[in-house]
């Protein structure tokens, strides 16, 4: 049994379902039951729309992002990437305020029939029917032809791409047209047999317009060279030829007004929305502001990344983005994905016009507005879709597209046509509104209202849409040729003159005005409106989403002053998650080497972190006064209290500095006489003899723990005198006591170090020599004095601070010393030995550089020679082979081969300029690494090669260069203090070795270095067998 209303309207029957079949669960609810029956009219379709999928449905129609880039064109040649930016700014801005106005009409009369059933409202009883009519054919004409234009813009980027990879390839343009009609065709498919499932295929649509984006906008951030923010924001061109800037900026709009016009598109599915009165226009802005701050993300990013502006509008292709697609990637394939992204999301979009287009001209249809109403105006039962209306949207986008083969300047006519036509529906439309609000007359019940804001929210929309309404008419040149033209005011004008010929003609006789809702309400329901402007979270969560993305997004990859240096990732301008990474899986220090040979001398690491490889880079940083990161005090602190590594300051660093660079210059070790002997105690009484005893037995040796007890006597000695100083040489078991402690102690935090059982040792020793330099007990019984703590010692006792804190000061200062000393030239003798063992002939010419010295470093031949003399520093220090093959192997393979961090001052009185990028802001951190600075092939030429001679014959002005980054005790005042101590060390050490033996390997597996701060071999091994000469 079935039942009407006394209006007409349908109700439910016995069986669920009303006369056109929609299940009930369809109808909407009481609300929209309400409008219906107010609007007399029948719920013949599916109301199955709600916020999310209408939101999509908008978005995705609009495509504001995607037309950006395929009409860059427009703006480009009248106003510049200035003219693009402000004027994509006034368009979002002005179409808010517009749509905001037709978002409340559509709360008070949500149809399909949208702006010609809104005129019919509130114009003038005068002119109601009249206005209504034209603003019928005005918007059924414009959204007929945005499926042609939406089409057409799929079909000719395909063939644009196709150009690209095939050179041969001749741009036709009835392949277009074929194109266009297969795009739609293909929408229809979705508009008939998908029709239920179209709400779904809408959100999943939004999900792609979206994630489409950053697949576009992240590979054009991190690969393509950028502009200048000035030139982007400040540079306007008038390509055009007009009169004034002004003008041609103004006739540039019409790219940016066509990917922002057309949001009434939701108006004309509102008989399918759920709550339609109240999701409506909420789903309306929502998707102007989604679509706007999606569109100025693309917008700002694809001005930034154009390059020369001449060739990509030259392009072959027909489209400059995607040239600058190509030119950004160097990649046809990268091209062809980013560009694929585009071309499906304006094929969804043509799905989406397809149901717009069809529904509005349904509605009309169904109030005879146009020949054959009751053709057009049918649903099919069960199918609830207006199939004919959908099948002939196919049939003109089919016949408008043939009008490509003729002319383009025609087809292009009808994509200006659709901006035009769209826009009269809407001044038309808010006109009346505001006519009615300025007579004082009552509005229809709306849930959605602008308050008292309304009126002017009108007059700024009238204001907008009348001037950019006149340009939109206006060719991209002053020149003009037939095919330049723009022709769409000539077609405009034929609409208008068609519409009122036919009205006066019989179709006013035909043609029912829609209701007056206005005659249904005596007044306003003040109950029921939800002022716009008093949603303070719907404000406050766009604000939010807006900040975020100009926080993470704008002003990282774009604005920042280090937008312009390539990124090591693309994630690298909003999150050092990436290089983290890196760090943590040991795979850091290469990887920056390798961002340096890609990129050049300064790279990107995070949102706030830079590397640099140049020798002007490190001039800036390390002679600057950069200081250093917290970096270095939260792994070299000791005793919880700072050494000259852990300081952070540059001033209290240089203070401590200076108290001890005297006993670690040059000329002060190469004269000291503590020294001397502590290196005859070593050398002679303890090296040779053990390596003489392992030739005789032919027993092979790992010698890294044996080359880092080396220097820890060497070290300890020096620091604490003879007497104190370790035998990690002979004494194996202290040795690898000392070795397993330490292991254990650097991978903890300083705070969990604290007088752990390694620095209770260290203080402990500390102790002692104080209480010796107290009584004056140094340097007794033919030991050497504690030349080190000596020193720093005395420095000490001048300075009032209580004697606690200066006894963890001089015992922090020491164990940094004594670690460095272990493990650093171990590491450096043992590569020394390594890459010497691997050549005998090397080996050979060494051992007769070294047989020059007088007296030579021969074993002794007797008791009575083990005291006598070593050949001095200095002639060791001559040695021209010796000296190379040391300077080589600290340059391939420097213990310390990691990024050494400094901070950019934010007090610096000028702006910070590194390799030409200038304004580096305060904070940020700069660093460069050894291991890529001793790679820069220009001054190291085969730099993975271990070359000594290289130093021994520089190319020609290459020396200085090759001094200058050669970086492994770093540069400027945090220099290593002690590089000399090592240098001496290691040319006596390694001079002892090769005057007495020969070294071979035995066992070299994991003999790589660590990709660590500081870099042992992965191994923790070298078994070489050493051999007596004679």
């Amino acid at each position: 049994m079935r039942e009407t209303s006394k209006n007409g309207a349908c109700v439910q029957t016995d069986d669920g379902l009303n006369q056109y079949h929609v299940p009930a669960r369809y109808l909407g609810n009481g609300a929209d039951k309400r409008d219906m029956s107010a609007l007399g009219r029948d719920q013949v379709l599916r109301r199955n729309f709600g916020f999310i999928s209408i939101l999509g449905f908008g978005c995705t129609l609009i495509a504001t992002w995607e037309v950006v880039l395929t009409l860059l064109t427009y703006g480009l040649t009248d106003g510049g990437t200035a003219g693009l930016i402000w004027g994509y700014v006034i368009v979002c801005v002005g179409f808010l305020l517009v749509f905001a106005s037709l978002a409340e009409m559509a709360s008070m009369a949500p149809t399909s029939g949208g702006q010609y059933h809104w005129v019919s409202e509130f114009a003038p009883k005068s002119c109601q029917k009249f206005l209504s009519y034209v603003t019928g054919w005005l918007c059924a004409t414009g959204w007929q032809c945005a499926i042609v234009s939406i089409a057409f813009l799929a079909g000719t980027i395909i063939q644009g791409l196709i150009v690209l990879n095939d050179e041969t390839y001749v741009f036709q343009r009835w392949h277009g047209t074929l194109l266009v009609i297969a795009i739609t065709a293909f929408s229809i498919f979705f508009n008939t047999f998908l029709a239920k499932r179209l709400p779904m295929v809408e959100a999943l649509i939004l999900i792609l317009h979206i994630v489409g984006l950053f697949a576009i906008i992240i590979p054009l951030w991190v690969m393509a060279p950028r502009a200048s923010a000035k030139s982007v924001f400040t540079q306007f061109d008038n390509n055009g030829g007009w009169s004034s800037l002004g003008t041609s900026t103004l006739v540039g709009f019409s790219g940016t007004i066509t990917s922002m016009i057309g949001y009434d598109c939701a108006a004309h599915m509102s008989e399918e929305i759920r709550n339609a009165g109240e999701t409506l226009p909420k789903a309306m802005m929502s998707a102007v502001v989604v679509n706007a701050v999606l569109g100025f993300v693309m917008l700002v990013t694809i001005c930034f990344t154009l390059g020369d502006v001449d060739s990509i509008l030259a392009s072959p292709t027909g489209y400059p983005f995607i040239q600058v697609f190509f030119n950004s990637t160097g990649s046809y394939a990268g091209t062809n994905v980013m560009t694929a992204i585009l071309i499906l999301t304006l094929t969804a979009s043509t799905i989406t016009e397809v149901a717009t287009a069809s529904r509005q001209l349904w509605s009309f249809a169904r109030d005879n507005g146009v020949p054959f109403g009751e053709f057009f105006s049918h649903v099919n039962p069960g199918w609830n879709i207006p199939l004919n209306s959908v099948l002939v949207s196919l049939a003109i986008t089919a016949l408008l597209s043939l009008i490509n083969i003729g002319s383009t300047a025609a087809l292009t006519a009808i994509v200006s046509l659709t901006i035009t036509s769209l826009m009269s529906s809407y001044i038309i439309s808010i006109s009346c509104l505001l006519l009615k609000r300025i007579r004082g007359e009552p509005l229809p019940e709306h849930r959605w209202s602008l308050g008292k804001w309304g009126m002017a929210i009108n007059i700024a929309a009238l204001a907008y849409l009348c001037p950019v309404f006149v340009f939109a008419f206006f060719p991209l040149t002053s020149t003009v040729t037939v095919s330049t033209m723009n022709w769409s005011v000539v077609m405009y004008l034929g609409v208008i003159f068609f519409a009122t010929a036919y009205y006066w003609l019989g179709g006013r006789h035909k043609f029912v005005a829609p209701v007056a809702l206005h005659n249904s309400f005596e007044s306003l329901d003040l109950a029921n409106v939800k002022p716009m402007l008093s949603s303070l979270s719907t404000i406050v969560i766009i604000a939010l989403i807006i900040g975020l993305i100009y926080q993470y997004f704008i002003f990282p990859y774009i604005l920042s002053p280090l937008a312009k240096i390539p990124n090591a990732h693309f994630t690298s301008p909003i999150t050092s998650l990436w290089i983290l990474h890196k760090r943590k899986t040991g795979n850091e220090i290469k990887t920056i080497y390798c961002l340096h040979r890609q990129h050049g001398p300064v790279v990107r690491l995070g949102p706030n972190e830079i590397s640099v490889n140049s020798i002007d880079g490190l001039r800036t940083i390390y002679t600057g006064g950069f200081e250093k990161t917290s970096w270095y005090s939260d792994n070299f602190l000791n005793f919880g209290t700072d050494n000259l590594v852990s300081t952070r300051g540059y001033k209290p660093h240089s203070i401590q500095k200076r108290m001890l660079s005297h006993v670690y210059s040059k000329s002060f070790l190469q004269n000291s006489p503590d020294l001397q002997r502590v290196s005859s105690i070593i050398v002679v009484g303890r090296i040779l003899p053990l390596l003489d005893k392992l030739a005789q037995t032919q027993e092979a040796i790992n010698v890294l723990p044996l080359l880092q007890g080396i220097g820890q006597d060497f070290t300890s000695a020096y620091l604490f005198g003879s007497e104190y100083g370790t035998d990690f040489i002979r004494d194996v078991a202290k040795r690898e006591q000392w070795l397993d402690l330490y292991e254990k102690f650097k991978v903890l935090h300083p705070k969990e170090r604290y007088l752990g059982e390694f620095e209770q040792g260290c203080l402990a020793l500390c102790d002692k020599v104080s209480d010796d330099l107290k009584e004056g007990k140094t340097g007794s019984n033919q030991g050497t004095q504690p030349v080190v703590y000596a020193q720093f010692y005395r420095c000490l006792e001048k300075d009032p601070e209580d004697w606690e804190r200066k006894r963890l000061t001089l015992a922090s200062e020491m164990l940094d010393h004594l670690i460095a000393g272990h493990e650093t030239l171990g590491i450096s003798f043992t590569y020394t030995l390594w890459e010497l063992s691997q050549r005998p002939d090397l080996q050979a010419r060494l051992r007769a550089e070294l047989l020059g010295l007088s007296p030579t470093l021969r074993i002794a031949s007797s008791e009575n020679e083990k005291d006598s003399a070593l050949p001095s520093a200095r002639s060791l220090d001559n040695l021209p082979l010796l000296d190379s093959i040391i300077r080589e192997t600290l340059r391939l393979h420097t213990p310390v081969p990691g990024p050494q961090p400094r901070v950019v001052p934010s007090s610096s009185s000028q702006p910070v300029t590194i390799e030409g990028y200038t304004d580096i802001p305060g904070g940020t951190i700069v660093s460069s690494s050894a291991f890529s600075l001793h790679r820069v092939v220009d001054v190291y030429p085969n730099p993975d090669e271990w070359l000594p001679e290289r130093w021994l014959n520089p190319d020609s002005g290459n020396s200085e260069a090759m001094n200058r980054l050669f970086w492994t005790f770093g540069s400027g005042g945090r220099m290593c203090i002690g590089s000399n101590l090592a240098l001496q060390v290691l040319k006596l050490v390694v001079g002892a070795i090769y005057t007495n033996f020969t070294t071979s390997i035995v066992d070299d597996e994991g003999i790589e270095q660590e990709d660590s701060y500081i870099a042992p071999p992965k191994g923790r091994k070298l078994v070489l067998q050493f051999t007596s000469v004679s």
